[in-house]
């Protein structure tokens, strides 16, 4: 689609709602991601709200210049880390907390928005393809408007459910699930790289429609969806089980220390009962009863 740069050209306006669209509903992505950030760590050194305007300005800066880096070396998988590296860059510096704990749980938040963004994507445009077999560059941009709006929603969701408390996480814990979500989150931003790049799925059909464009894009999206939903399920389980496990064992420690404290108290009831007893049975001198004197007259 060619642009020219005249006020009145229906192309301009189309981009620029275009543009106007992605910074709306990725920053109420963004701004949900940071809601659920601020649930775990607090700002740091300034309030909530110019925290949360600090952050959006820098990601958004940073996505800029990472998309803008991406074209320019023709690679979106520059794109992809340096945009993800940005988000734990972020929310790792502007909030307070430990270190380890922060980048798991902004590695977590990240993992489910892509995650979501990704399947609700490839499902939309796998519908798209079935229902209306459109390519058209409107049909593009509402799904992703629409796959942003539902990342946020999953994103909320998901937290909510979870019901994760940090401060029951240990930095062993958090260094060990960083590893397979960034693992995950890798993978995703090479399956999107070779479909960028025209990797895409081969439909398992013979003859002329094997190397179909629609079949293949079709095959592409629901691969991608099937990724997404198996890697958000992956992330999501194991932040509810070792939830689990961490909450198993702080009831354990809670009941080893009631079951200790119950056995003092009893050991403690015991000696006194064996000093009252001894007490009891010895008697001074002068309070045995002593023998009659006889007088005579």
């Amino acid at each position: 689609m060619s642009v020219d740069l005249r006020v009145n050209d229906p192309a301009v306006w189309f981009l620029a709602g275009k543009y106007a669209a992605w910074a709306f509903f990725y920053g109420l992505e963004i701004f949900t991601a940071l809601r659920i950030q601020e649930g775990f760590f607090r700002p740091a050194r300034v309030s909530a709200e110019a925290n949360r305007a600090r952050c959006l300005t820098l990601l958004f800066a940073f996505f800029l210049l990472a998309d803008a880096l991406g074209k320019l070396a023709g690679n979106y998988l520059l794109f992809a880390v340096l945009r993800q590296a940005a988000f734990l860059f972020v929310c790792t510096a502007f909030f307070a907390g430990k270190t380890w704990m922060k980048l798991f749980t902004a590695a977590m938040l990240l993992a489910v928005m892509d995650f979501s963004w990704n399947g609700l994507e490839a499902a939309l445009s796998a519908a798209r393809l079935v229902l209306f077999h459109s390519r058209s560059e409107m049909a593009l941009m509402l799904a992703s408007c629409l796959s942003y709006l539902g990342a946020a929603g999953a994103l909320r969701a998901s937290f909510r459910r979870l019901k994760l408390k940090m401060e029951m996480f240990s930095p062993r814990c958090a260094k060990a699930m960083l590893i397979p979500v960034c693992v995950l989150l890798f993978l995703t931003d090479v399956v999107n790289f070779g479909a960028s790049r025209g990797v895409s799925m081969v439909s398992d059909v013979n003859g002329e429609a094997y190397w179909d464009p629609y079949l293949n894009e079709l095959f592409t999206h629901l691969g991608c969806m099937v990724l997404a939903i198996l890697s958000i399920t992956v992330v999501l389980c194991l932040a509810d089980a070792m939830n689990r496990t961490m909450q198993y064992e702080v009831s354990e420690q809670v009941h080893r220390a009631k079951a200790a404290h119950y056995q003092a108290l009893l050991k403690e009831r015991r000696e006194q009962g064996s000093v009252g007893f001894g007490i009891g049975l010895w008697r001074p001198s002068h309070d045995r009863q002593r023998p009659a004197t006889v007088h005579f007259a």
